[in-house]
Order: structure tokens, then sequence, then C-alpha cells
């Protein structure tokens, strides 16, 4: 895509998605081919883009065939679903610094009824399958973000326009259906810092 795509404010979707801009160099529609779904959230262009499309029937024999497109592919889907999904803590990153964070940024398969626990330096990110919290087993769905709580403080504050949350905070997940997750390594911290206003880039948090 060369040119400038803003999403639009839509149910389908539980993330602030009105200031939400995707610029020259994003890849729109993958993670939707990938998981099946027709569509995650609505995309407007306030002026004329250029846009390269393919049928998502071209794509599947691709995912199928080869291992390393199918891992490069939820790669690139994961730069798209980060900023929908946590806008206030990626929204001041270019493509090229979402791309370079992502690049060194493990994509793990989480079998069913296996545990996991997300570390206070990292934030995960649920693209496929479904959790369970340990805590009060509340039934997570892809996709969302994972956070943990931090001296106290529930992160889980980034909401959509139904009032719905995007991120779920929690010590410890049980998976319930097979979980592609994503784990960026990116202090909770800083995730409170951006979320109370205290800190505005990714930068400031390096």
């Amino acid at each position: 895509m060369n040119g400038l795509i803003r999403s639009e404010d839509d149910d389908s979707l539980c993330c602030d998605s009105s200031s939400i801009e995707f610029h020259q160099g994003s890849i729109l529609g993958l993670y939707e081919a990938l998981v099946g779904k027709p569509y995650v959230c609505n995309m407007v262009a306030d002026f004329v883009v250029i846009c390269i499309s393919f049928e998502v029937k071209e794509i599947v024999p691709l995912i199928e065939s080869s291992g390393g497109a199918k891992h490069l592919f939820w790669k690139e889907s994961a730069i798209v679903m980060i900023k929908l999904l946590a806008p206030q803590i990626f929204e001041k990153m270019s493509m090229q610094e979402m791309r370079d964070l992502v690049s060194r940024s493990p994509i793990y398969m989480f079998p069913d009824q296996e545990s996991m626990e997300i570390s206070h330096h990292s934030i995960a990110f649920l693209l496929e399958g479904s959790l369970k919290t340990q805590e009060t087993e509340e039934i997570i769905t892809s996709p969302t973000v994972l956070l943990q709580p931090t001296g106290g403080q529930n992160l889980s504050g980034m909401t959509g326009p139904s009032g719905a949350s995007s991120s779920h905070s929690g010590l410890r997940y049980i998976v319930v259906r097979t979980a592609r997750i994503l784990i960026l390594d990116y202090p909770q911290a800083a995730v409170g810092e951006v979320l109370s206003g205290h800190s505005t880039k990714f930068e400031s948090v390096k």
C-alpha cells in the first residue's frame, strides 16, 4: 500500500480504532486470511491510495506448502494487529520500527491445557486460539492483548467504542484451544506509564 488509510470505529474489534492510521508499506487483510475471518474492522481512505491486492485463494497454497512463508505471514499480520489492539502504546511507531520490533519477537504455539505466564518484561498478543485465566477462569478469545498486573494496577485499559476491552490482565493463563501467541519485549511498567499519559513514545521506554 502506498498512501494513508485509517481504521474506522466499529464494534467488530474492541479497540480505540478512531485514531489509528496505516501508512505506506502496511499489509492489510493478511490476518483475516490466516484465521479465516471475513474482516476485523473497517478501513477508510481519506484520499486516493495505491494498493496491490491479492485473492485469499492465491495466499492459502503458500501457507499450506511453506512453513517459512506461513511464519512470515503471521509476523506481517501481527504488525497490523498490534496497532489495532494496543494503539495507545504503539501509535507513535513507524512501520519500519514495528517491523524491526516484530522481527525479533518470537511466536509460540501452546497446545490445549498447557499453562503459560506473561513476564513483567513482556506484552503478549493472542493471535489465534483461546485461553482462560487461572484466577477467574474467564475465557479469552483471539485477537487480544495479554498483560500482567503491575504494582496492583490493572493495565487492561484499552477499550473500544462499545466499551469492551481489547486487553486482559492476569498472572497465569491456561490454553483452552491451541494458541498462537506473539511475545514482545516491552516492560509492563512502561505500559502503565503510556496508559496513564506519563509516556507517549515507545522510544522513551526502550
